[in-house]
């Protein structure tokens, strides 16, 4: 049954016609139950493109922050046709907007729209001064106020300057150099100040972990002293880096309560309850791996929503992190096993 909402609004006014289309089709071949998808606007606000991430039942959906980008809309349908939202509906919307995230509701038939949050509008993009870039880094540059021995590079420069480019103009750029060229440092002047005047965010992937706490404890404080105010930057690793709670009290009950003091469980959880943040590359001892498998975080063995130590966890609190930062540096590794940004999640309680 259709109800009529005087407090909606026709589709004309908020989405194009193929974007209505696709969210008809959607909710039609789930059966009239609930979908949740992300939708970009054009010029003159209208949703143009809409991709369904997520689907679910007749009064909830997940609803998934991973997808948050600023300027965009998150719009999800109520079966009920009564379009007035729920008070998880509100707190979604008031958490998707910190992020300049819209929120819309629709019907079934998608003949009417709910404007729970308008989403901001997105600023034209400032573009990078490239030769002033480049030149920050050449001979009597601001770098080599930083750095007694410094020495300009050429080949440094010109990749700063062609880094600086491919942000103006968009594109791919794949760039090679030799060891001892300063390819971090090209890379890292431009991305920041991108970062900055745009209040983007840029993700910087490497190979190794090695490399990662490299540009992490050295190569980015330098570039960012650059700056007059100081980027964010938060270090992401492979899930498998950071402490689960749960799993080391399981493993604790396990080992019972005899064991020593000096116990490597022991110790990591001391360790935690004195404010670690969970990673394992912060433990002030060492410790093998067979044992840091017990405890690590695992995909497999999350229970989520579940877990009693949800509001504690390590993982949770890096991806919290991870979404307010300019720059998040991460290491590239098989996607099963990659910790995804920004993947805070919600779930709609039965209306």
């Amino acid at each position: 049954m259709k109800v009529k909402h005087h407090a909606s609004q026709t589709w004309e006014g908020r989405l194009k016609a193929q974007a209505r289309e696709t969210l008809r089709v959607e909710i039609e071949a789930t059966g009239g139950r609930e979908i949740f998808a992300i939708a970009s606007l054009d010029t003159r606000g209208m949703v143009n493109k809409v991709s369904v991430v997520a689907r679910g039942s007749e009064t909830a959906v997940p609803a998934l922050g991973s997808y948050f980008e600023r300027g965009s809309v998150l719009i999800h349908n109520h079966p009920s046709g009564i379009l007035f939202p729920s008070e998880a509906d509100v707190q979604i919307a008031a958490e998707a907007g910190s992020y300049g995230v819209g929120s819309y509701i629709v019907d079934n038939e998608v003949d009417n729209v709910y404007v729970v949050a308008e989403p901001a509008r997105k600023k034209a993009a400032r573009r990078l001064d490239e030769e002033g870039l480049a030149a920050a880094l050449d001979k009597g540059g601001k770098l080599s106020a930083s750095m007694p021995s410094f020495e300009p590079r050429p080949s440094q420069v010109m990749m700063t300057r062609d880094v600086a480019a491919t942000f103006n103009n968009g594109g791919v750029l794949v760039a090679e150099a030799g060891t001892g060229v300063g390819k971090s440092f090209a890379y890292l002047l431009p991305t920041l100040a991108w970062a900055q005047g745009n209040e983007d965010k840029v993700v910087v992937s490497t190979a190794t972990i090695n490399l990662q706490d490299q540009l992490y404890s050295k190569d980015i404080p330098l570039i960012a002293s650059m700056f007059k105010k100081k980027p964010k930057i938060v270090l992401v690793k492979g899930r498998s880096n950071y402490l689960c709670s749960r799993r080391l009290r399981e493993a604790l009950e396990e080992e019972g309560l005899l064991m020593a003091d000096d116990h490597p469980l022991r110790k990591i959880y001391q360790w935690e309850l004195s404010g670690a943040s969970g990673d394992r590359s912060a433990l002030p001892f060492r410790i093998d791996d067979p044992t840091w498998y017990k405890v690590c975080s695992e995909a497999d063995a999350c229970l989520s929503l579940l877990c009693p130590f949800r509001e504690a966890c390590h993982v949770i609190a890096v991806r919290k992190e991870a979404a307010t930062a300019q720059l998040i540096v991460v290491q590239w590794t098989r996607p099963q096993y990659c910790l995804p940004i920004q993947a805070l999640s919600w779930m709609k309680p039965t209306r």
